[in-house]
Order: structure tokens, then sequence, then C-alpha cells
């Protein structure tokens, strides 16, 4: 590909910011031959459309390069659903050898050209059990708030906050802000 070209494409790309919806509408529409999913946001159709315009300067990903990316996304929601199943635990190494053993069974799978099954699902905890969970012993929250950091260490009997222990992490975002606060999503929970 010429620098022109490269060029022009990276030009057309940034000129998306200054389209209108209904410009980046019609576009998507020329693009994709129907029309974006209703309520859709004006960033997602720039995407979209952005990567339309690299695909036809520059190509498509190549055969081993979607390959390649449908094995490390196999990989991430093997390695995701084992550490969901041990929410809590520290990893080990039997856990890590069992993520790369399931790694390379569904690489074997892919190569043999067989379909390879979803593991079942199991039902999602309730949110207090996952919460629960993802919360042990020693561990700190960290939240600045209005100019201030403020640390929340983990207790066994509930939350320490400036050397007084709290029974929810609600209470103490109450006491930082002076408003109701839900405690879990203060803290980036």
């Amino acid at each position: 590909m010429t620098m022109k070209a490269r060029t022009t494409t990276i030009q057309k790309v940034a000129a998306l910011g200054d389209l209108s919806y209904a410009e980046l509408t019609a576009m998507w529409m020329k693009s994709h031959g129907f029309a974006p999913p209703k309520g859709a946001k004006r960033r997602l159709l720039e995407r979209s459309i952005s990567f339309d315009l690299q695909v036809k300067a520059y190509g498509s990903l190549s055969r081993a390069a979607r390959k390649e990316l449908k094995s490390a996304m196999r990989t991430y929601a093997a390695t995701r659903q084992l550490s969901e199943d041990r929410v809590g635990m520290l990893p080990t190494n039997r856990g890590l050898n069992e993520s790369k053993d399931m790694v390379s069974e569904s690489e074997t799978n892919l190569t043999s050209g067989s379909h390879v099954q979803p593991a079942p699902q199991k039902p999602p905890l309730p949110k207090k059990a996952r919460q629960a969970a993802m919360l042990s012993p020693g561990m700190r929250l960290v939240r600045d708030w209005n100019g201030r950091r403020h640390c929340v260490d983990v207790g066994d009997k509930g939350f320490i906050f400036d050397g007084k222990t709290y029974r929810s992490l609600s209470a103490i975002a109450r006491k930082i802000t002076g408003a109701h606060w839900s405690g879990p999503r203060f803290f980036g929970l």
C-alpha cells in the first residue's frame, strides 16, 4: 500500500468524528446493508465504520491470525471459567496446569476439525455470595474521594476504616461522602 493511500485512510477515519449522527447512520447502512440497531451510540457507529474503512484499505485478518484469535478467546474463556470456579482461592500450580491442559485440549479439537462443546454452565452465585468470595481478609480497598485517599482493610469480622470496624461497606461510604451510597459500588466492586 502506498503512503498516500495509507494517509487517505487515516484522514477518513479521523474525519468520522466531525460527521453528524445522520451521516454516520448513512455510512453504516452503505457498509452493512441495513440500519444500525435502535439506540446505537455514536461511538459504536464510528468504531464500526472505522473498522470497515481499515479493512477495505489494508485487508482483513489472515486465516492464521483468525485461528490464533479464536484460540486466544477459548483460552481466555477457559481461564476465566477456571478462576470463577475457584473464587476466593489462591492459584496453585495444580490450577495453572489444569488451565494449560484445557487450552491444549481445545487446540487439539480445533486442528482435528471436531466441534467443541461448551462446558455446562453452573448456576450463578447470589450477588452477596460473589462479593463475599471476592473479599477475603487481608485485602485492602482504596478509593480517592474529594482529593483524599481512603483505605479500607477487609478483616475477619468486617471492614476496618480509620481504626474502627464496620459491618458493611455502605456504612463506610456514607461516612466518607456524607450521603447514602452503595458500598460495593463506591469501592468499584
